[in-house]
């Protein structure tokens, strides 16, 4: 079976434990705990040597990191990567937008705000963050008005399984860098599940899914 290590208040951990949902896999799930250190520990670096998750192990012992690259190693051959080379080229590209542009600002704010709760020592770069959040969200912004998808006409139906009912995959983003989620720009963006090919807020598929999450062991909910 898969093992993901990971935590799930990352959104980079969130992308693997996503896919995996969409895809119907089966994967264990080991939390592990950054701010504990857990990232740096010997039998950890062994895993991930630059000491981050996710890390998605394989049924070989194989460890695979970063989030985009697992992400396109489970969703080889499916609809989630096309085929057309342009078109997946296009799927890289925003990939490595998401890394570059969107990921330093986004979750930076988002640790300093979810698990370091906001100090003083950090507001600045808080702001900063926030300012260059809203310019990578405006980008992608852009994009959506143009064409239905950040990539290709159509995407597949998306119903995320969640353990307390309906749930919007990027939902705890809409806060990331901004305390009222209601109404924000970022709420827009994630209401259209822009990772990989999602949907505008026209297309959106919301429910609760007829078979619980495949994660082994207990489930909390998925990142809200």
């Amino acid at each position: 079976m898969l093992k993901v290590y990971g935590d799930y208040r990352s959104g980079n951990c969130y992308k693997v434990k996503l896919m995996l949902h969409l895809l119907g896999r089966e994967y264990q799930w080991l939390p592990i705990d950054i701010l504990k250190g857990e990232t740096q520990t010997a039998e950890f670096l062994a895993k991930n040597p630059n000491g981050k998750i996710p890390v998605l192990e394989l049924e070989d012992g194989t460890f695979l990191w970063e989030s985009n690259a697992i992400l396109n190693f489970l969703a080889d051959g499916s609809e989630f990567i096309p085929n057309e080379p342009r078109l997946r080229t296009q799927m890289l590209q925003w990939q490595f937008f998401e890394q570059y542009s969107h990921e330093p600002y986004v979750a930076v704010a988002r640790f300093i705000q979810l698990y370091q709760g906001m100090p003083e020592a950090r507001r600045e770069e808080y702001e900063v963050c926030h300012v260059r959040g809203h310019k990578a969200f405006r980008v992608m912004e852009q994009q959506l008005q143009r064409t239905p998808y950040l990539v290709g006409e159509r995407g597949p139906e998306l119903m995320v399984p969640g353990s307390d009912g309906t749930i919007l995959p990027s939902e705890a983003t809409a806060s990331l860098l901004d305390g009222t989620s209601g109404g924000s720009t970022v709420t827009a963006i994630c209401r259209r599940r822009v990772m990989m090919a999602f949907p505008r807020a026209s297309g959106l598929r919301c429910g609760i899914s007829a078979s619980p999450p495949r994660a082994a062991g207990p489930e909390p909910p998925l990142q809200r």
